[in-house]
């Protein structure tokens, strides 16, 4: 039991000797054996059986000593597995809407609103960008433009622009060509006031609601609302 305490005391001040302190154990005990106990583990396969035994008793020895511990903080992790679904944060939504606007020459004090939402259910959250300014750039009486963004594993893709609309944004759960639906407002012009049905299409969204027949469903229950304002 002394010895034990002792034992473990060196461990806590440095973790190193333990290891040290177990493998010269181990070679003690096989340095007692006789000559029968070597012919005994001659046969190949009693060595096979002994290793796996040995290596059995030492893991949590190793794993006490911090030998098969956990990476370092800031440690190079291993890359994804091919196949893994990785939802991107927000700032790589913000780094695809820079680009956005600086590959359209737009106004670099373009203000916007996002909602992050999974429109393909492919467990990552895609993105709708409300541009609100400048006015007369991005919004008229008509309305202002919308951005979607599939969402990858480490970025976003633009999918495509809508123009004019006004909030709320509805979105379905029902889907066309694997997306969901998205209902907008169009009003502000001569025609009357009307909400839309954007339909994917598999490449992108209608780009000009305005061009669209009106949607007649009135009843919004279960559909996710956002941009409430314009």
């Amino acid at each position: 039991m002394r010895t034990g305490s002792a034992e473990n005391r060196i461990c806590s001040k440095q973790e190193r000797i333990c290891t040290l302190i177990r493998i010269k154990r181990y070679r003690k005990t096989i340095s007692s054996w006789t000559t029968r106990d070597f012919a005994l583990y001659s046969n190949p396969m009693r060595i096979s059986v002994t290793s796996l035994i040995l290596l059995f008793l030492t893991a949590p020895i190793l794993g006490a000593c911090g030998l098969w511990s956990e990476p370092p903080p800031g440690a190079i992790q291993p890359a994804p597995a091919p196949g893994k679904v990785i939802d991107p944060d927000d700032s790589a939504l913000t780094q695809a809407i820079a680009e956005f606007v600086k590959t359209t020459e737009a106004p670099a004090s373009t203000g916007y609103n996002y909602v992050r939402h999974d429109l393909n259910d492919d467990g990552r959250r895609d993105a709708l960008v409300y541009l609100k300014s400048p006015y007369g750039y991005w919004c008229g009486t008509h309305g202002c433009a919308i951005l979607v963004f599939q969402a990858h594993n480490d970025r976003f893709t633009l999918i495509n622009a809508i123009q004019p609309v006004r909030g709320p944004v509805h979105i379905s759960v029902m889907k066309s060509n694997g997306w969901k639906n998205l209902v907008v407002r169009v009003s502000g012009r001569s025609n009357k006031a009307k909400d839309v049905a954007m339909l994917f299409d598999g490449q992108k969204y209608p780009s000009d609601p305005s061009k669209l027949p009106p949607f007649p469903k009135k009843n919004y229950n279960g559909y996710t609302r956002i941009f409430m304002k314009d």
